[in-house]
């Protein structure tokens, strides 16, 4: 062992990796300081509302929440965080919103200054803050009714976890859509945190928009990938893997093919990976276009006829809409001893694939009713209660709390 430490002297090796610790050290302790003094500096704006998303997009449950307040003319100040402004499109977020990007002065400033935090995951912590005295974290979460373990015991992934204890210990309120949901919540990170009954924002614009807004969606989702109205869309959005396995891959001609006899008319995929996994897909032709850069997945639902995942829980929330939905599990022995999963795939509404053939089988014999029905025993059982007010039952929440009446 001694030897080893002075071949690492002599080589340089241990002073350099000193040399590092001691800068990585001084650097986080400076910025802690320099968040306490800009967290000093600002005092609370009654009624400020801070916005954030993993994906640093206009979208998920944030998007709604914020879309409503402004429906209604909310006088406060609405702020989004964003990974890189000079990276946003003009008109991805409405005129009424600024826009701080993550980690810069204004960001600190925004977030100390914010009377209301609306978080989608862990995207306050992922460094170390401090909640003040009349500042309030509303956690909405991303997922609904998956499959997917999320809690430490089963993510390998310990500077994840801490975010996730963290996050825990901050929110005063988390918002689920079902008993089930309230349990994962209990079960992971938020053991103590005052739930909100309500369902999720995202998902009233599934249960309850009228037929032109949802032709206005088709239009919209149809211009932007360049989709002529003669052609229907399967929507392809696989999770994120923390291991790859070398296992069989989706045959998308295979699926356009049978999609084909089955239903009969063209068909084209929008695959969208994982925000994780964005960089994978750069290849797009005339029937695989790729997704990855168009923010809202709500709106690729009611443009999609059909949907397809592995076990991203994005497909529960699709299962509203009464539209076909298949799970292409290939590697689900792997997966289940890698990731768990809170109940067997067996008991989700779905038809289960664990090759390209048997997916073919799946599209074939595909029965409606016998989904629809499959989706009621399935919601009834996991104790669902959206209803599509979800919007205007949060907002009045949040209203109250930044008026005081709560």
């Amino acid at each position: 062992m001694i030897e080893k430490v002075r071949k690492a002297i002599k080589n340089g090796n241990l002073m350099e990796k000193v040399f590092h610790k001691i800068f990585f050290e001084l650097s986080y302790q400076i910025s802690k300081v320099s968040r306490y003094y800009w967290g000093i500096m600002n005092p609370i704006q009654p009624g400020r509302i801070l916005f954030l998303t993993f994906q640093g997009e206009y979208t998920c449950n944030p998007k709604y929440i914020c879309n409503k307040l402004l429906e209604r003319n909310y006088p406060g100040d609405l702020i989004w965080v964003v990974d890189a402004k000079e990276e946003k499109k003009e008109g991805s977020f409405p005129a009424e919103v600024e826009l701080v990007e993550r980690g810069t002065k204004e960001y600190y400033k925004a977030l100390y200054s914010a009377n209301v935090w609306i978080d989608n995951a862990f995207n306050v912590t992922r460094e170390f803050v401090w909640k003040k005295r009349g500042q309030i974290y509303i956690e909405t979460m991303h997922g609904s009714l998956g499959i997917k373990r999320i809690g430490s015991d089963s993510v390998r992934n310990g500077k994840r976890n801490q975010r996730g204890f963290r996050c825990g210990k901050l929110t005063d309120y988390i918002i689920a859509n079902s008993v089930f949901e309230e349990e994962v919540y209990r079960t992971s990170f938020w053991k103590n945190t005052f739930i909100w009954k309500m369902g999720h924002a995202r998902n009233d614009i599934l249960l309850n928009e009228s037929d032109d807004e949802r032709q206005r969606i088709h239009q919209k989702v149809r211009k932007y990938f360049g989709i002529s109205s003669d052609k229907k869309i399967i929507l392809y959005a696989p999770t994120f893997r923390d291991q790859h396995a070398e296992v069989e891959e989706l045959d998308i001609k295979s699926l356009l093919e049978e999609m084909e006899k089955k239903h009969g008319g063209k068909w084209v995929v929008i695959v969208r990976e994982h925000h994780r996994d964005k960089q994978k897909m750069s290849e797009k032709s005339d029937d695989m276009l790729n997704g990855n850069n168009y923010a809202d997945i709500q709106e690729l639902m009611l443009a999609a006829e059909i949907g397809i995942t592995d076990y991203s829980s994005w497909i529960f929330d699709f299962m509203l809409l009464r539209k076909p939905a298949f799970l292409c599990v290939f590697d689900e022995k792997i997966y289940k001893e890698d990731r768990g999963f809170y109940y067997p795939l067996e008991e989700t509404p779905f038809p289960i694939a664990h090759s390209n053939k048997e997916l073919k089988e799946h599209i074939k014999h595909f029965n409606q009713s016998q989904y629809e029905e499959h989706i009621d025993s399935f919601v009834k059982r996991r104790g669902c209660y959206e209803n599509g007010e979800a919007c205007n039952r949060i907002v009045d929440e949040i209203i109250k709390l930044v008026e005081g009446k709560r």
